[in-house]
């Protein structure tokens, strides 16, 4: 049973204190002059979630962190610029979108077996993430 729940999107974002101490890149080239903040390769289990090289094609991180969270504490601790969920980032004030223009286009899906539909306590689950996500859909724009 897959239900899609709602499109989200993926940008680089910097700190405003890392962008002081920098600059802040105009073009994707002037990336090459940056430290880059990611997640660790090796523990991608979707293709779809490999996305760095979307943004920049030999993107190396010099943080690697495993989950999107700390990718976001990473950056607001000043370490570099990271592909941040917008929704996530877009919540700090002084985390600044850089080259707005390269964003990564993604979704999230409620999946579970077929077996489990009729369930009582995962159609629950399910009817409540998916009622929740739909009242809290601006923020994912």
């Amino acid at each position: 049973m897959v239900r899609k729940l709602v499109d989200y999107t993926l940008a680089l974002f910097a700190h405003a204190r890392y962008l002081e101490q920098n600059g802040v890149p105009q073009s994707p080239a002037d990336l090459r002059h940056h430290q880059f903040v990611g997640y660790v390769e090796g523990l991608v289990f979707s293709p779809a979630l490999a996305y760095a090289g979307e943004v920049v094609k030999d993107w190396q991180a010099r943080f690697e962190i495993a989950s999107a969270l700390g990718q976001v504490e990473a950056v607001r601790a000043g370490a570099g610029i990271g592909i941040l969920h917008s929704f996530i980032a877009h919540r700090d004030p002084d985390l600044v979108p850089v080259l707005p223009e390269k964003r990564i286009h993604r979704a999230y899906w409620l999946a579970y077996h077929e077996t489990l539909r009729d369930q009582r306590s995962v159609r629950v689950v399910a009817d409540f993430v998916k009622d929740l996500v739909e009242r809290e859909k601006d923020i994912f724009a």
